[in-house]
């Protein structure tokens, strides 16, 4: 049963399990904001690249152990694939509220990883959407991160997108793109 629902490199829960838990915080949290963040590595096929695809798996467990550390109890992070994470962060009051714990996520990674005797610098985008301001299907609510990662890629190097549905379309407006830099 653990190998259906975890990834086999980090042991973090896979997409599956993620999208049953998106799915129960929506039902247990129709008073609360909930947030996922999609997060991606920047440059990580560069490391692969440089440093070998061993190095890379090393980097990753290392990423999933940083990310589950740093974020709340309540959070859950999983593993969608390749150099792609996920964190459902339910429980929120307000958007300042989420604002903050994503740049709280942002600092985790402002530290350069030790492996073995090297020491590597990562960055991090992020793509942020919320329930229900964004969607209220949690299918969609992934689709709007993974949307908004895309535009804070297309931003720079490290940076935070948001985005918001209005009316009754799915036309997807920016709400805040804060560009933040850690050198």
């Amino acid at each position: 049963m653990h190998r259906s629902t975890h990834d086999y490199l980090t042991g973090l829960p896979n997409r599956r399990l993620f999208e049953q838990n998106l799915l129960e915080a929506i039902d247990n949290n129709k008073k609360n904001l909930v947030a996922v963040l999609f997060l991606d590595f920047n440059n990580f096929k560069h490391i692969n690249d440089q440093q070998g695809h061993r190095f890379g798996y090393l980097v990753l467990v290392q990423i999933a152990a940083r990310l589950t550390k740093g974020i709340r109890i309540t959070d859950l992070a999983a593993r969608l694939g390749g150099d792609e994470f996920v964190v459902l962060a339910p429980g929120f009051t307000d958007a300042q509220e989420i604002k903050n714990f994503v740049e709280k996520v942002l600092k985790i990674f402002q530290k350069p990883l030790k492996i073995g005797k090297k020491t590597i610098r990562i960055t991090v985008s992020i793509g942020v959407a919320i329930y229900p301001t964004d969607a209220n299907k949690a299918s969609q609510l992934l689709h709007y991160s993974d949307v908004a990662l895309y535009e804070a890629k297309k931003m720079s190097v490290i940076s935070i997108g948001f985005i918001i549905k209005f009316n009754s379309s799915l036309i997807l407006k920016k709400l805040a793109l804060v560009k933040k830099s850690f050198q």
